[in-house]
């Protein structure tokens, strides 16, 4: 009966041998810590309370919601501490990552001190940039209502980007008459529009058209803007209540211009001919 009693005894001295052992090696995620935002080349540290199993491998990974990510894996600087530079520019922009860190042993990797993890970590490598592309509608392009036009923009994937809008801005009223959302793919946004799809244009109007990127932290950047020139559906520009294009100022200048011009020079050989005229005949 005591030899029985022994046998019992004895896996239950070892379990609580082990957690003893275990809770002596409890790690801590020191940086970042929870809704800290990191950026650049970031130094994470992890940290061990004791390391009586001689831990000597931190692994640093992050959790986008879908899959866990591996940012790093380093030896420990001392016994109870593991740093890892991360160079986060290599990450797109994005709000609320979860960090974590894993300290297991380096040759086996059959004992841990744990996980630890920090919350709501925000990637902040500042505004993405915004570039139209080359096959984005060239500036003073006059379209008509059954026009198709294309707006794009070249990817950013250093700072990512998660939202993007598309704004015409009256360049007579500076008013927008529109603003539209597309869908971003790879950090870049391109469409084709059809003129008589978008609502708020008016024939007879030109537009400032751009676009906006914004990150995953609500960091927004404009691009440069393009004049687009909605002519009404027989083509021609509508007076009074819209305006002329720029191309169209300064062609309808040049021809005021050289009719000045002509009758300037006409009315100045009839005068000198109305001159000799009247010497001669006295």
């Amino acid at each position: 009966m005591k030899y029985k009693n022994k046998i019992f005894i004895l896996p239950i001295l070892f379990i609580f041998i082990i957690l003893m052992v275990s809770a002596a090696n409890t790690v801590t995620l020191n940086l970042p810590a929870a809704n800290q935002s990191v950026s650049g080349s970031y130094v994470l540290s992890a940290s061990l309370d004791t390391n009586s199993f001689n831990l000597t491998n931190g692994t640093f990974f992050y959790d986008t919601g879908t899959a866990n990510v591996t940012i790093g894996i380093t030896a420990n600087d001392s016994a109870t501490q593991f740093n890892f530079t991360w160079a986060t520019t290599g990450i797109v922009d994005v709000d609320n990552y979860v960090i974590w860190v894993n300290i297991t042993n380096n040759t086996n990797r059959e004992f841990t001190g744990g996980f630890d993890a920090s919350t709501g970590v925000d990637i902040e490598n500042g505004a993405p940039t915004t570039t139209l592309a080359s096959n984005h509608f060239s500036d003073l392009t006059n379209v008509r209502n059954d026009s198709t036009f294309t707006v794009a923009a070249d990817a950013d994937s250093t700072r990512g980007v998660s939202s993007c809008v598309v704004y015409f801005v009256s360049t007579r009223t500076a008013i927008t008459d529109n603003a539209s959302t597309i869908a971003p793919s790879s950090n870049a946004c391109s469409t084709t529009y059809t003129v008589s799809t978008i609502g708020g244009l008016q024939g007879g109007e030109s537009y400032n058209v751009f676009l906006e990127y914004a990150d995953g932290n609500s960091n927004k950047t404009n691009s440069s803007s393009r004049v687009l020139v909605f002519r009404d559906t027989q083509g021609a520009i509508v007076q009074g209540g819209g305006v002329e294009s720029p191309r169209e100022n300064v062609l309808a200048t040049v021809r005021n211009i050289g009719t000045n011009i002509s009758n300037s020079v006409r009315n100045f050989v009839s005068s000198i001919k109305n001159f000799f005229s009247n010497l001669f005949n006295r």
